[in-house]
């Protein structure tokens, strides 16, 4: 039985706490406070206050260490803890802050080492007893880093903010790769694929090390298991903002079967068909398009496994030459999506555009 007149005392305390100390103004919050390098971004040209101006003007702002805060119109409440628990029993009971019925938002940024993948909660909205809370994880391969947005609105709060504010977070993937990833460990450098469209094919299919071979070239890489119905709408797009584009001439796509099981002849053969069937009717002639290397056996030279992209995963990268002659190539940009979500190509080719701009013209 809960002591009601310590829990209104223990409001009223925790109440007045927040009104004396309110979170700081953006302006003093991200220019006096230390902020964790990889969360600079978030504060720049295109900062997470533009967004959520927009749409809660009044948002006040607190950035420390590995997190960023905003909140708008908010008050405690005690609500039902998030958590998994034995049938009968029902999750504790815990004091949190949200949005008050009116219309407001509370939110907490944060960014952790390792990968959303294996955490317990999974991405999405939780409807709780005076709120909704929304989960937004962005991974950050190249950096062994994540991003994770709690977000709680009221119930009926126009969907548009959740949307820009995940956009967002998702188009800092690039930017917060603070420093070039060499084309090694990380990336499938010695995959080798036979490609069915585009000038990697000139003169029929052939076989190529696309990421090694004419590494003085910058390109476009993307890296998928199959192609979907939204992976080709992407790579439509991704063609259309290469047209002209004699820098990159080299970008191409790999897909790869993982030679599991490995095709026989005649299948491999049928799926380079679908290639080049796909790629005229997607009327995609900039981008070339691979199928991983048949390899029965393991052994040799040839990689028999991809071991980059998982099933339903696409990797979009930007691969630019190496500082060195004869030296690996770098990752100028790099980033994870599932197949299934790929509906705003248009941010992808924005990102891609945003990190050519920044190789230096003699180095492309």
């Amino acid at each position: 039985m809960v002591n009601s007149r310590l829990l209104v005392a223990f409001f009223a305390v925790w109440t007045s706490c927040s009104i004396a100390n309110p979170p700081a103004k953006a302006e003093d919050a991200f220019s006096t406070v230390k902020l964790d390098p990889m969360l600079k971004p978030l504060t720049g040209e295109k900062s997470v206050i533009d967004v959520v101006k927009r749409h809660f003007p009044n948002a006040s702002f607190l950035a420390y260490g590995h997190k960023i805060h905003f909140e708008d119109a908010t008050q405690l409440y005690l609500a039902r803890a998030i958590a998994k628990v034995p049938a009968p029993m029902e999750p504790p009971l815990v004091v949190v802050r949200g949005p008050r019925k009116g219309g407001g938002v509370w939110c907490d940024i944060s960014i952790s080492k390792g990968t959303s993948k294996k955490l317990p909660r999974a991405e999405g909205a939780t409807v709780r007893e005076e709120f909704v809370e929304h989960v937004i994880y962005q991974d950050l391969v190249a950096n062994n880093h994540y991003l994770q947005a709690t977000v709680r609105v009221t119930e009926g709060t126009d969907n548009n903010f959740i949307e820009e504010l995940k956009s967002l977070l998702q188009s800092y993937g690039q930017d917060l790769n603070t420093k070039d990833d060499a084309v090694g460990a990380r990336t499938p450098y010695s995959a080798v694929a036979v490609f069915a469209t585009g000038r990697w094919a000139e003169g029929g299919a052939r076989s190529a090390c696309p990421v090694l071979k004419n590494r003085q070239h910058a390109k476009v890489a993307i890296f998928t298991r199959n192609l979907t119905p939204n992976v080709v709408e992407m790579l439509k797009e991704v063609d259309t903002f290469l047209e002209g584009r004699s820098d990159l001439k080299w970008s191409f796509v790999f897909v790869s079967h993982e030679n599991d099981p490995t095709p026989s002849e005649n299948e491999f053969e049928t799926m380079l068909d679908d290639i080049r069937s796909i790629a005229k009717q997607a009327e995609i002639d900039n981008l070339s398009i691979g199928l991983m290397k048949r390899v029965p056996e393991p052994g040799g030279r040839a990689k028999q496994r991809l071991g980059f992209v998982e099933e339903g995963e696409t990797v979009v990268m930007l691969i630019k030459p190496p500082r060195k002659k004869n030296s690996y190539a770098v990752t100028a940009f790099k980033q994870v999506f599932q197949s299934a979500d790929l509906n705003d190509a248009s941010s992808i080719v924005e990102a891609l555009s945003n990190s050519i701009s920044k190789i230096a013209p003699g180095n492309q």
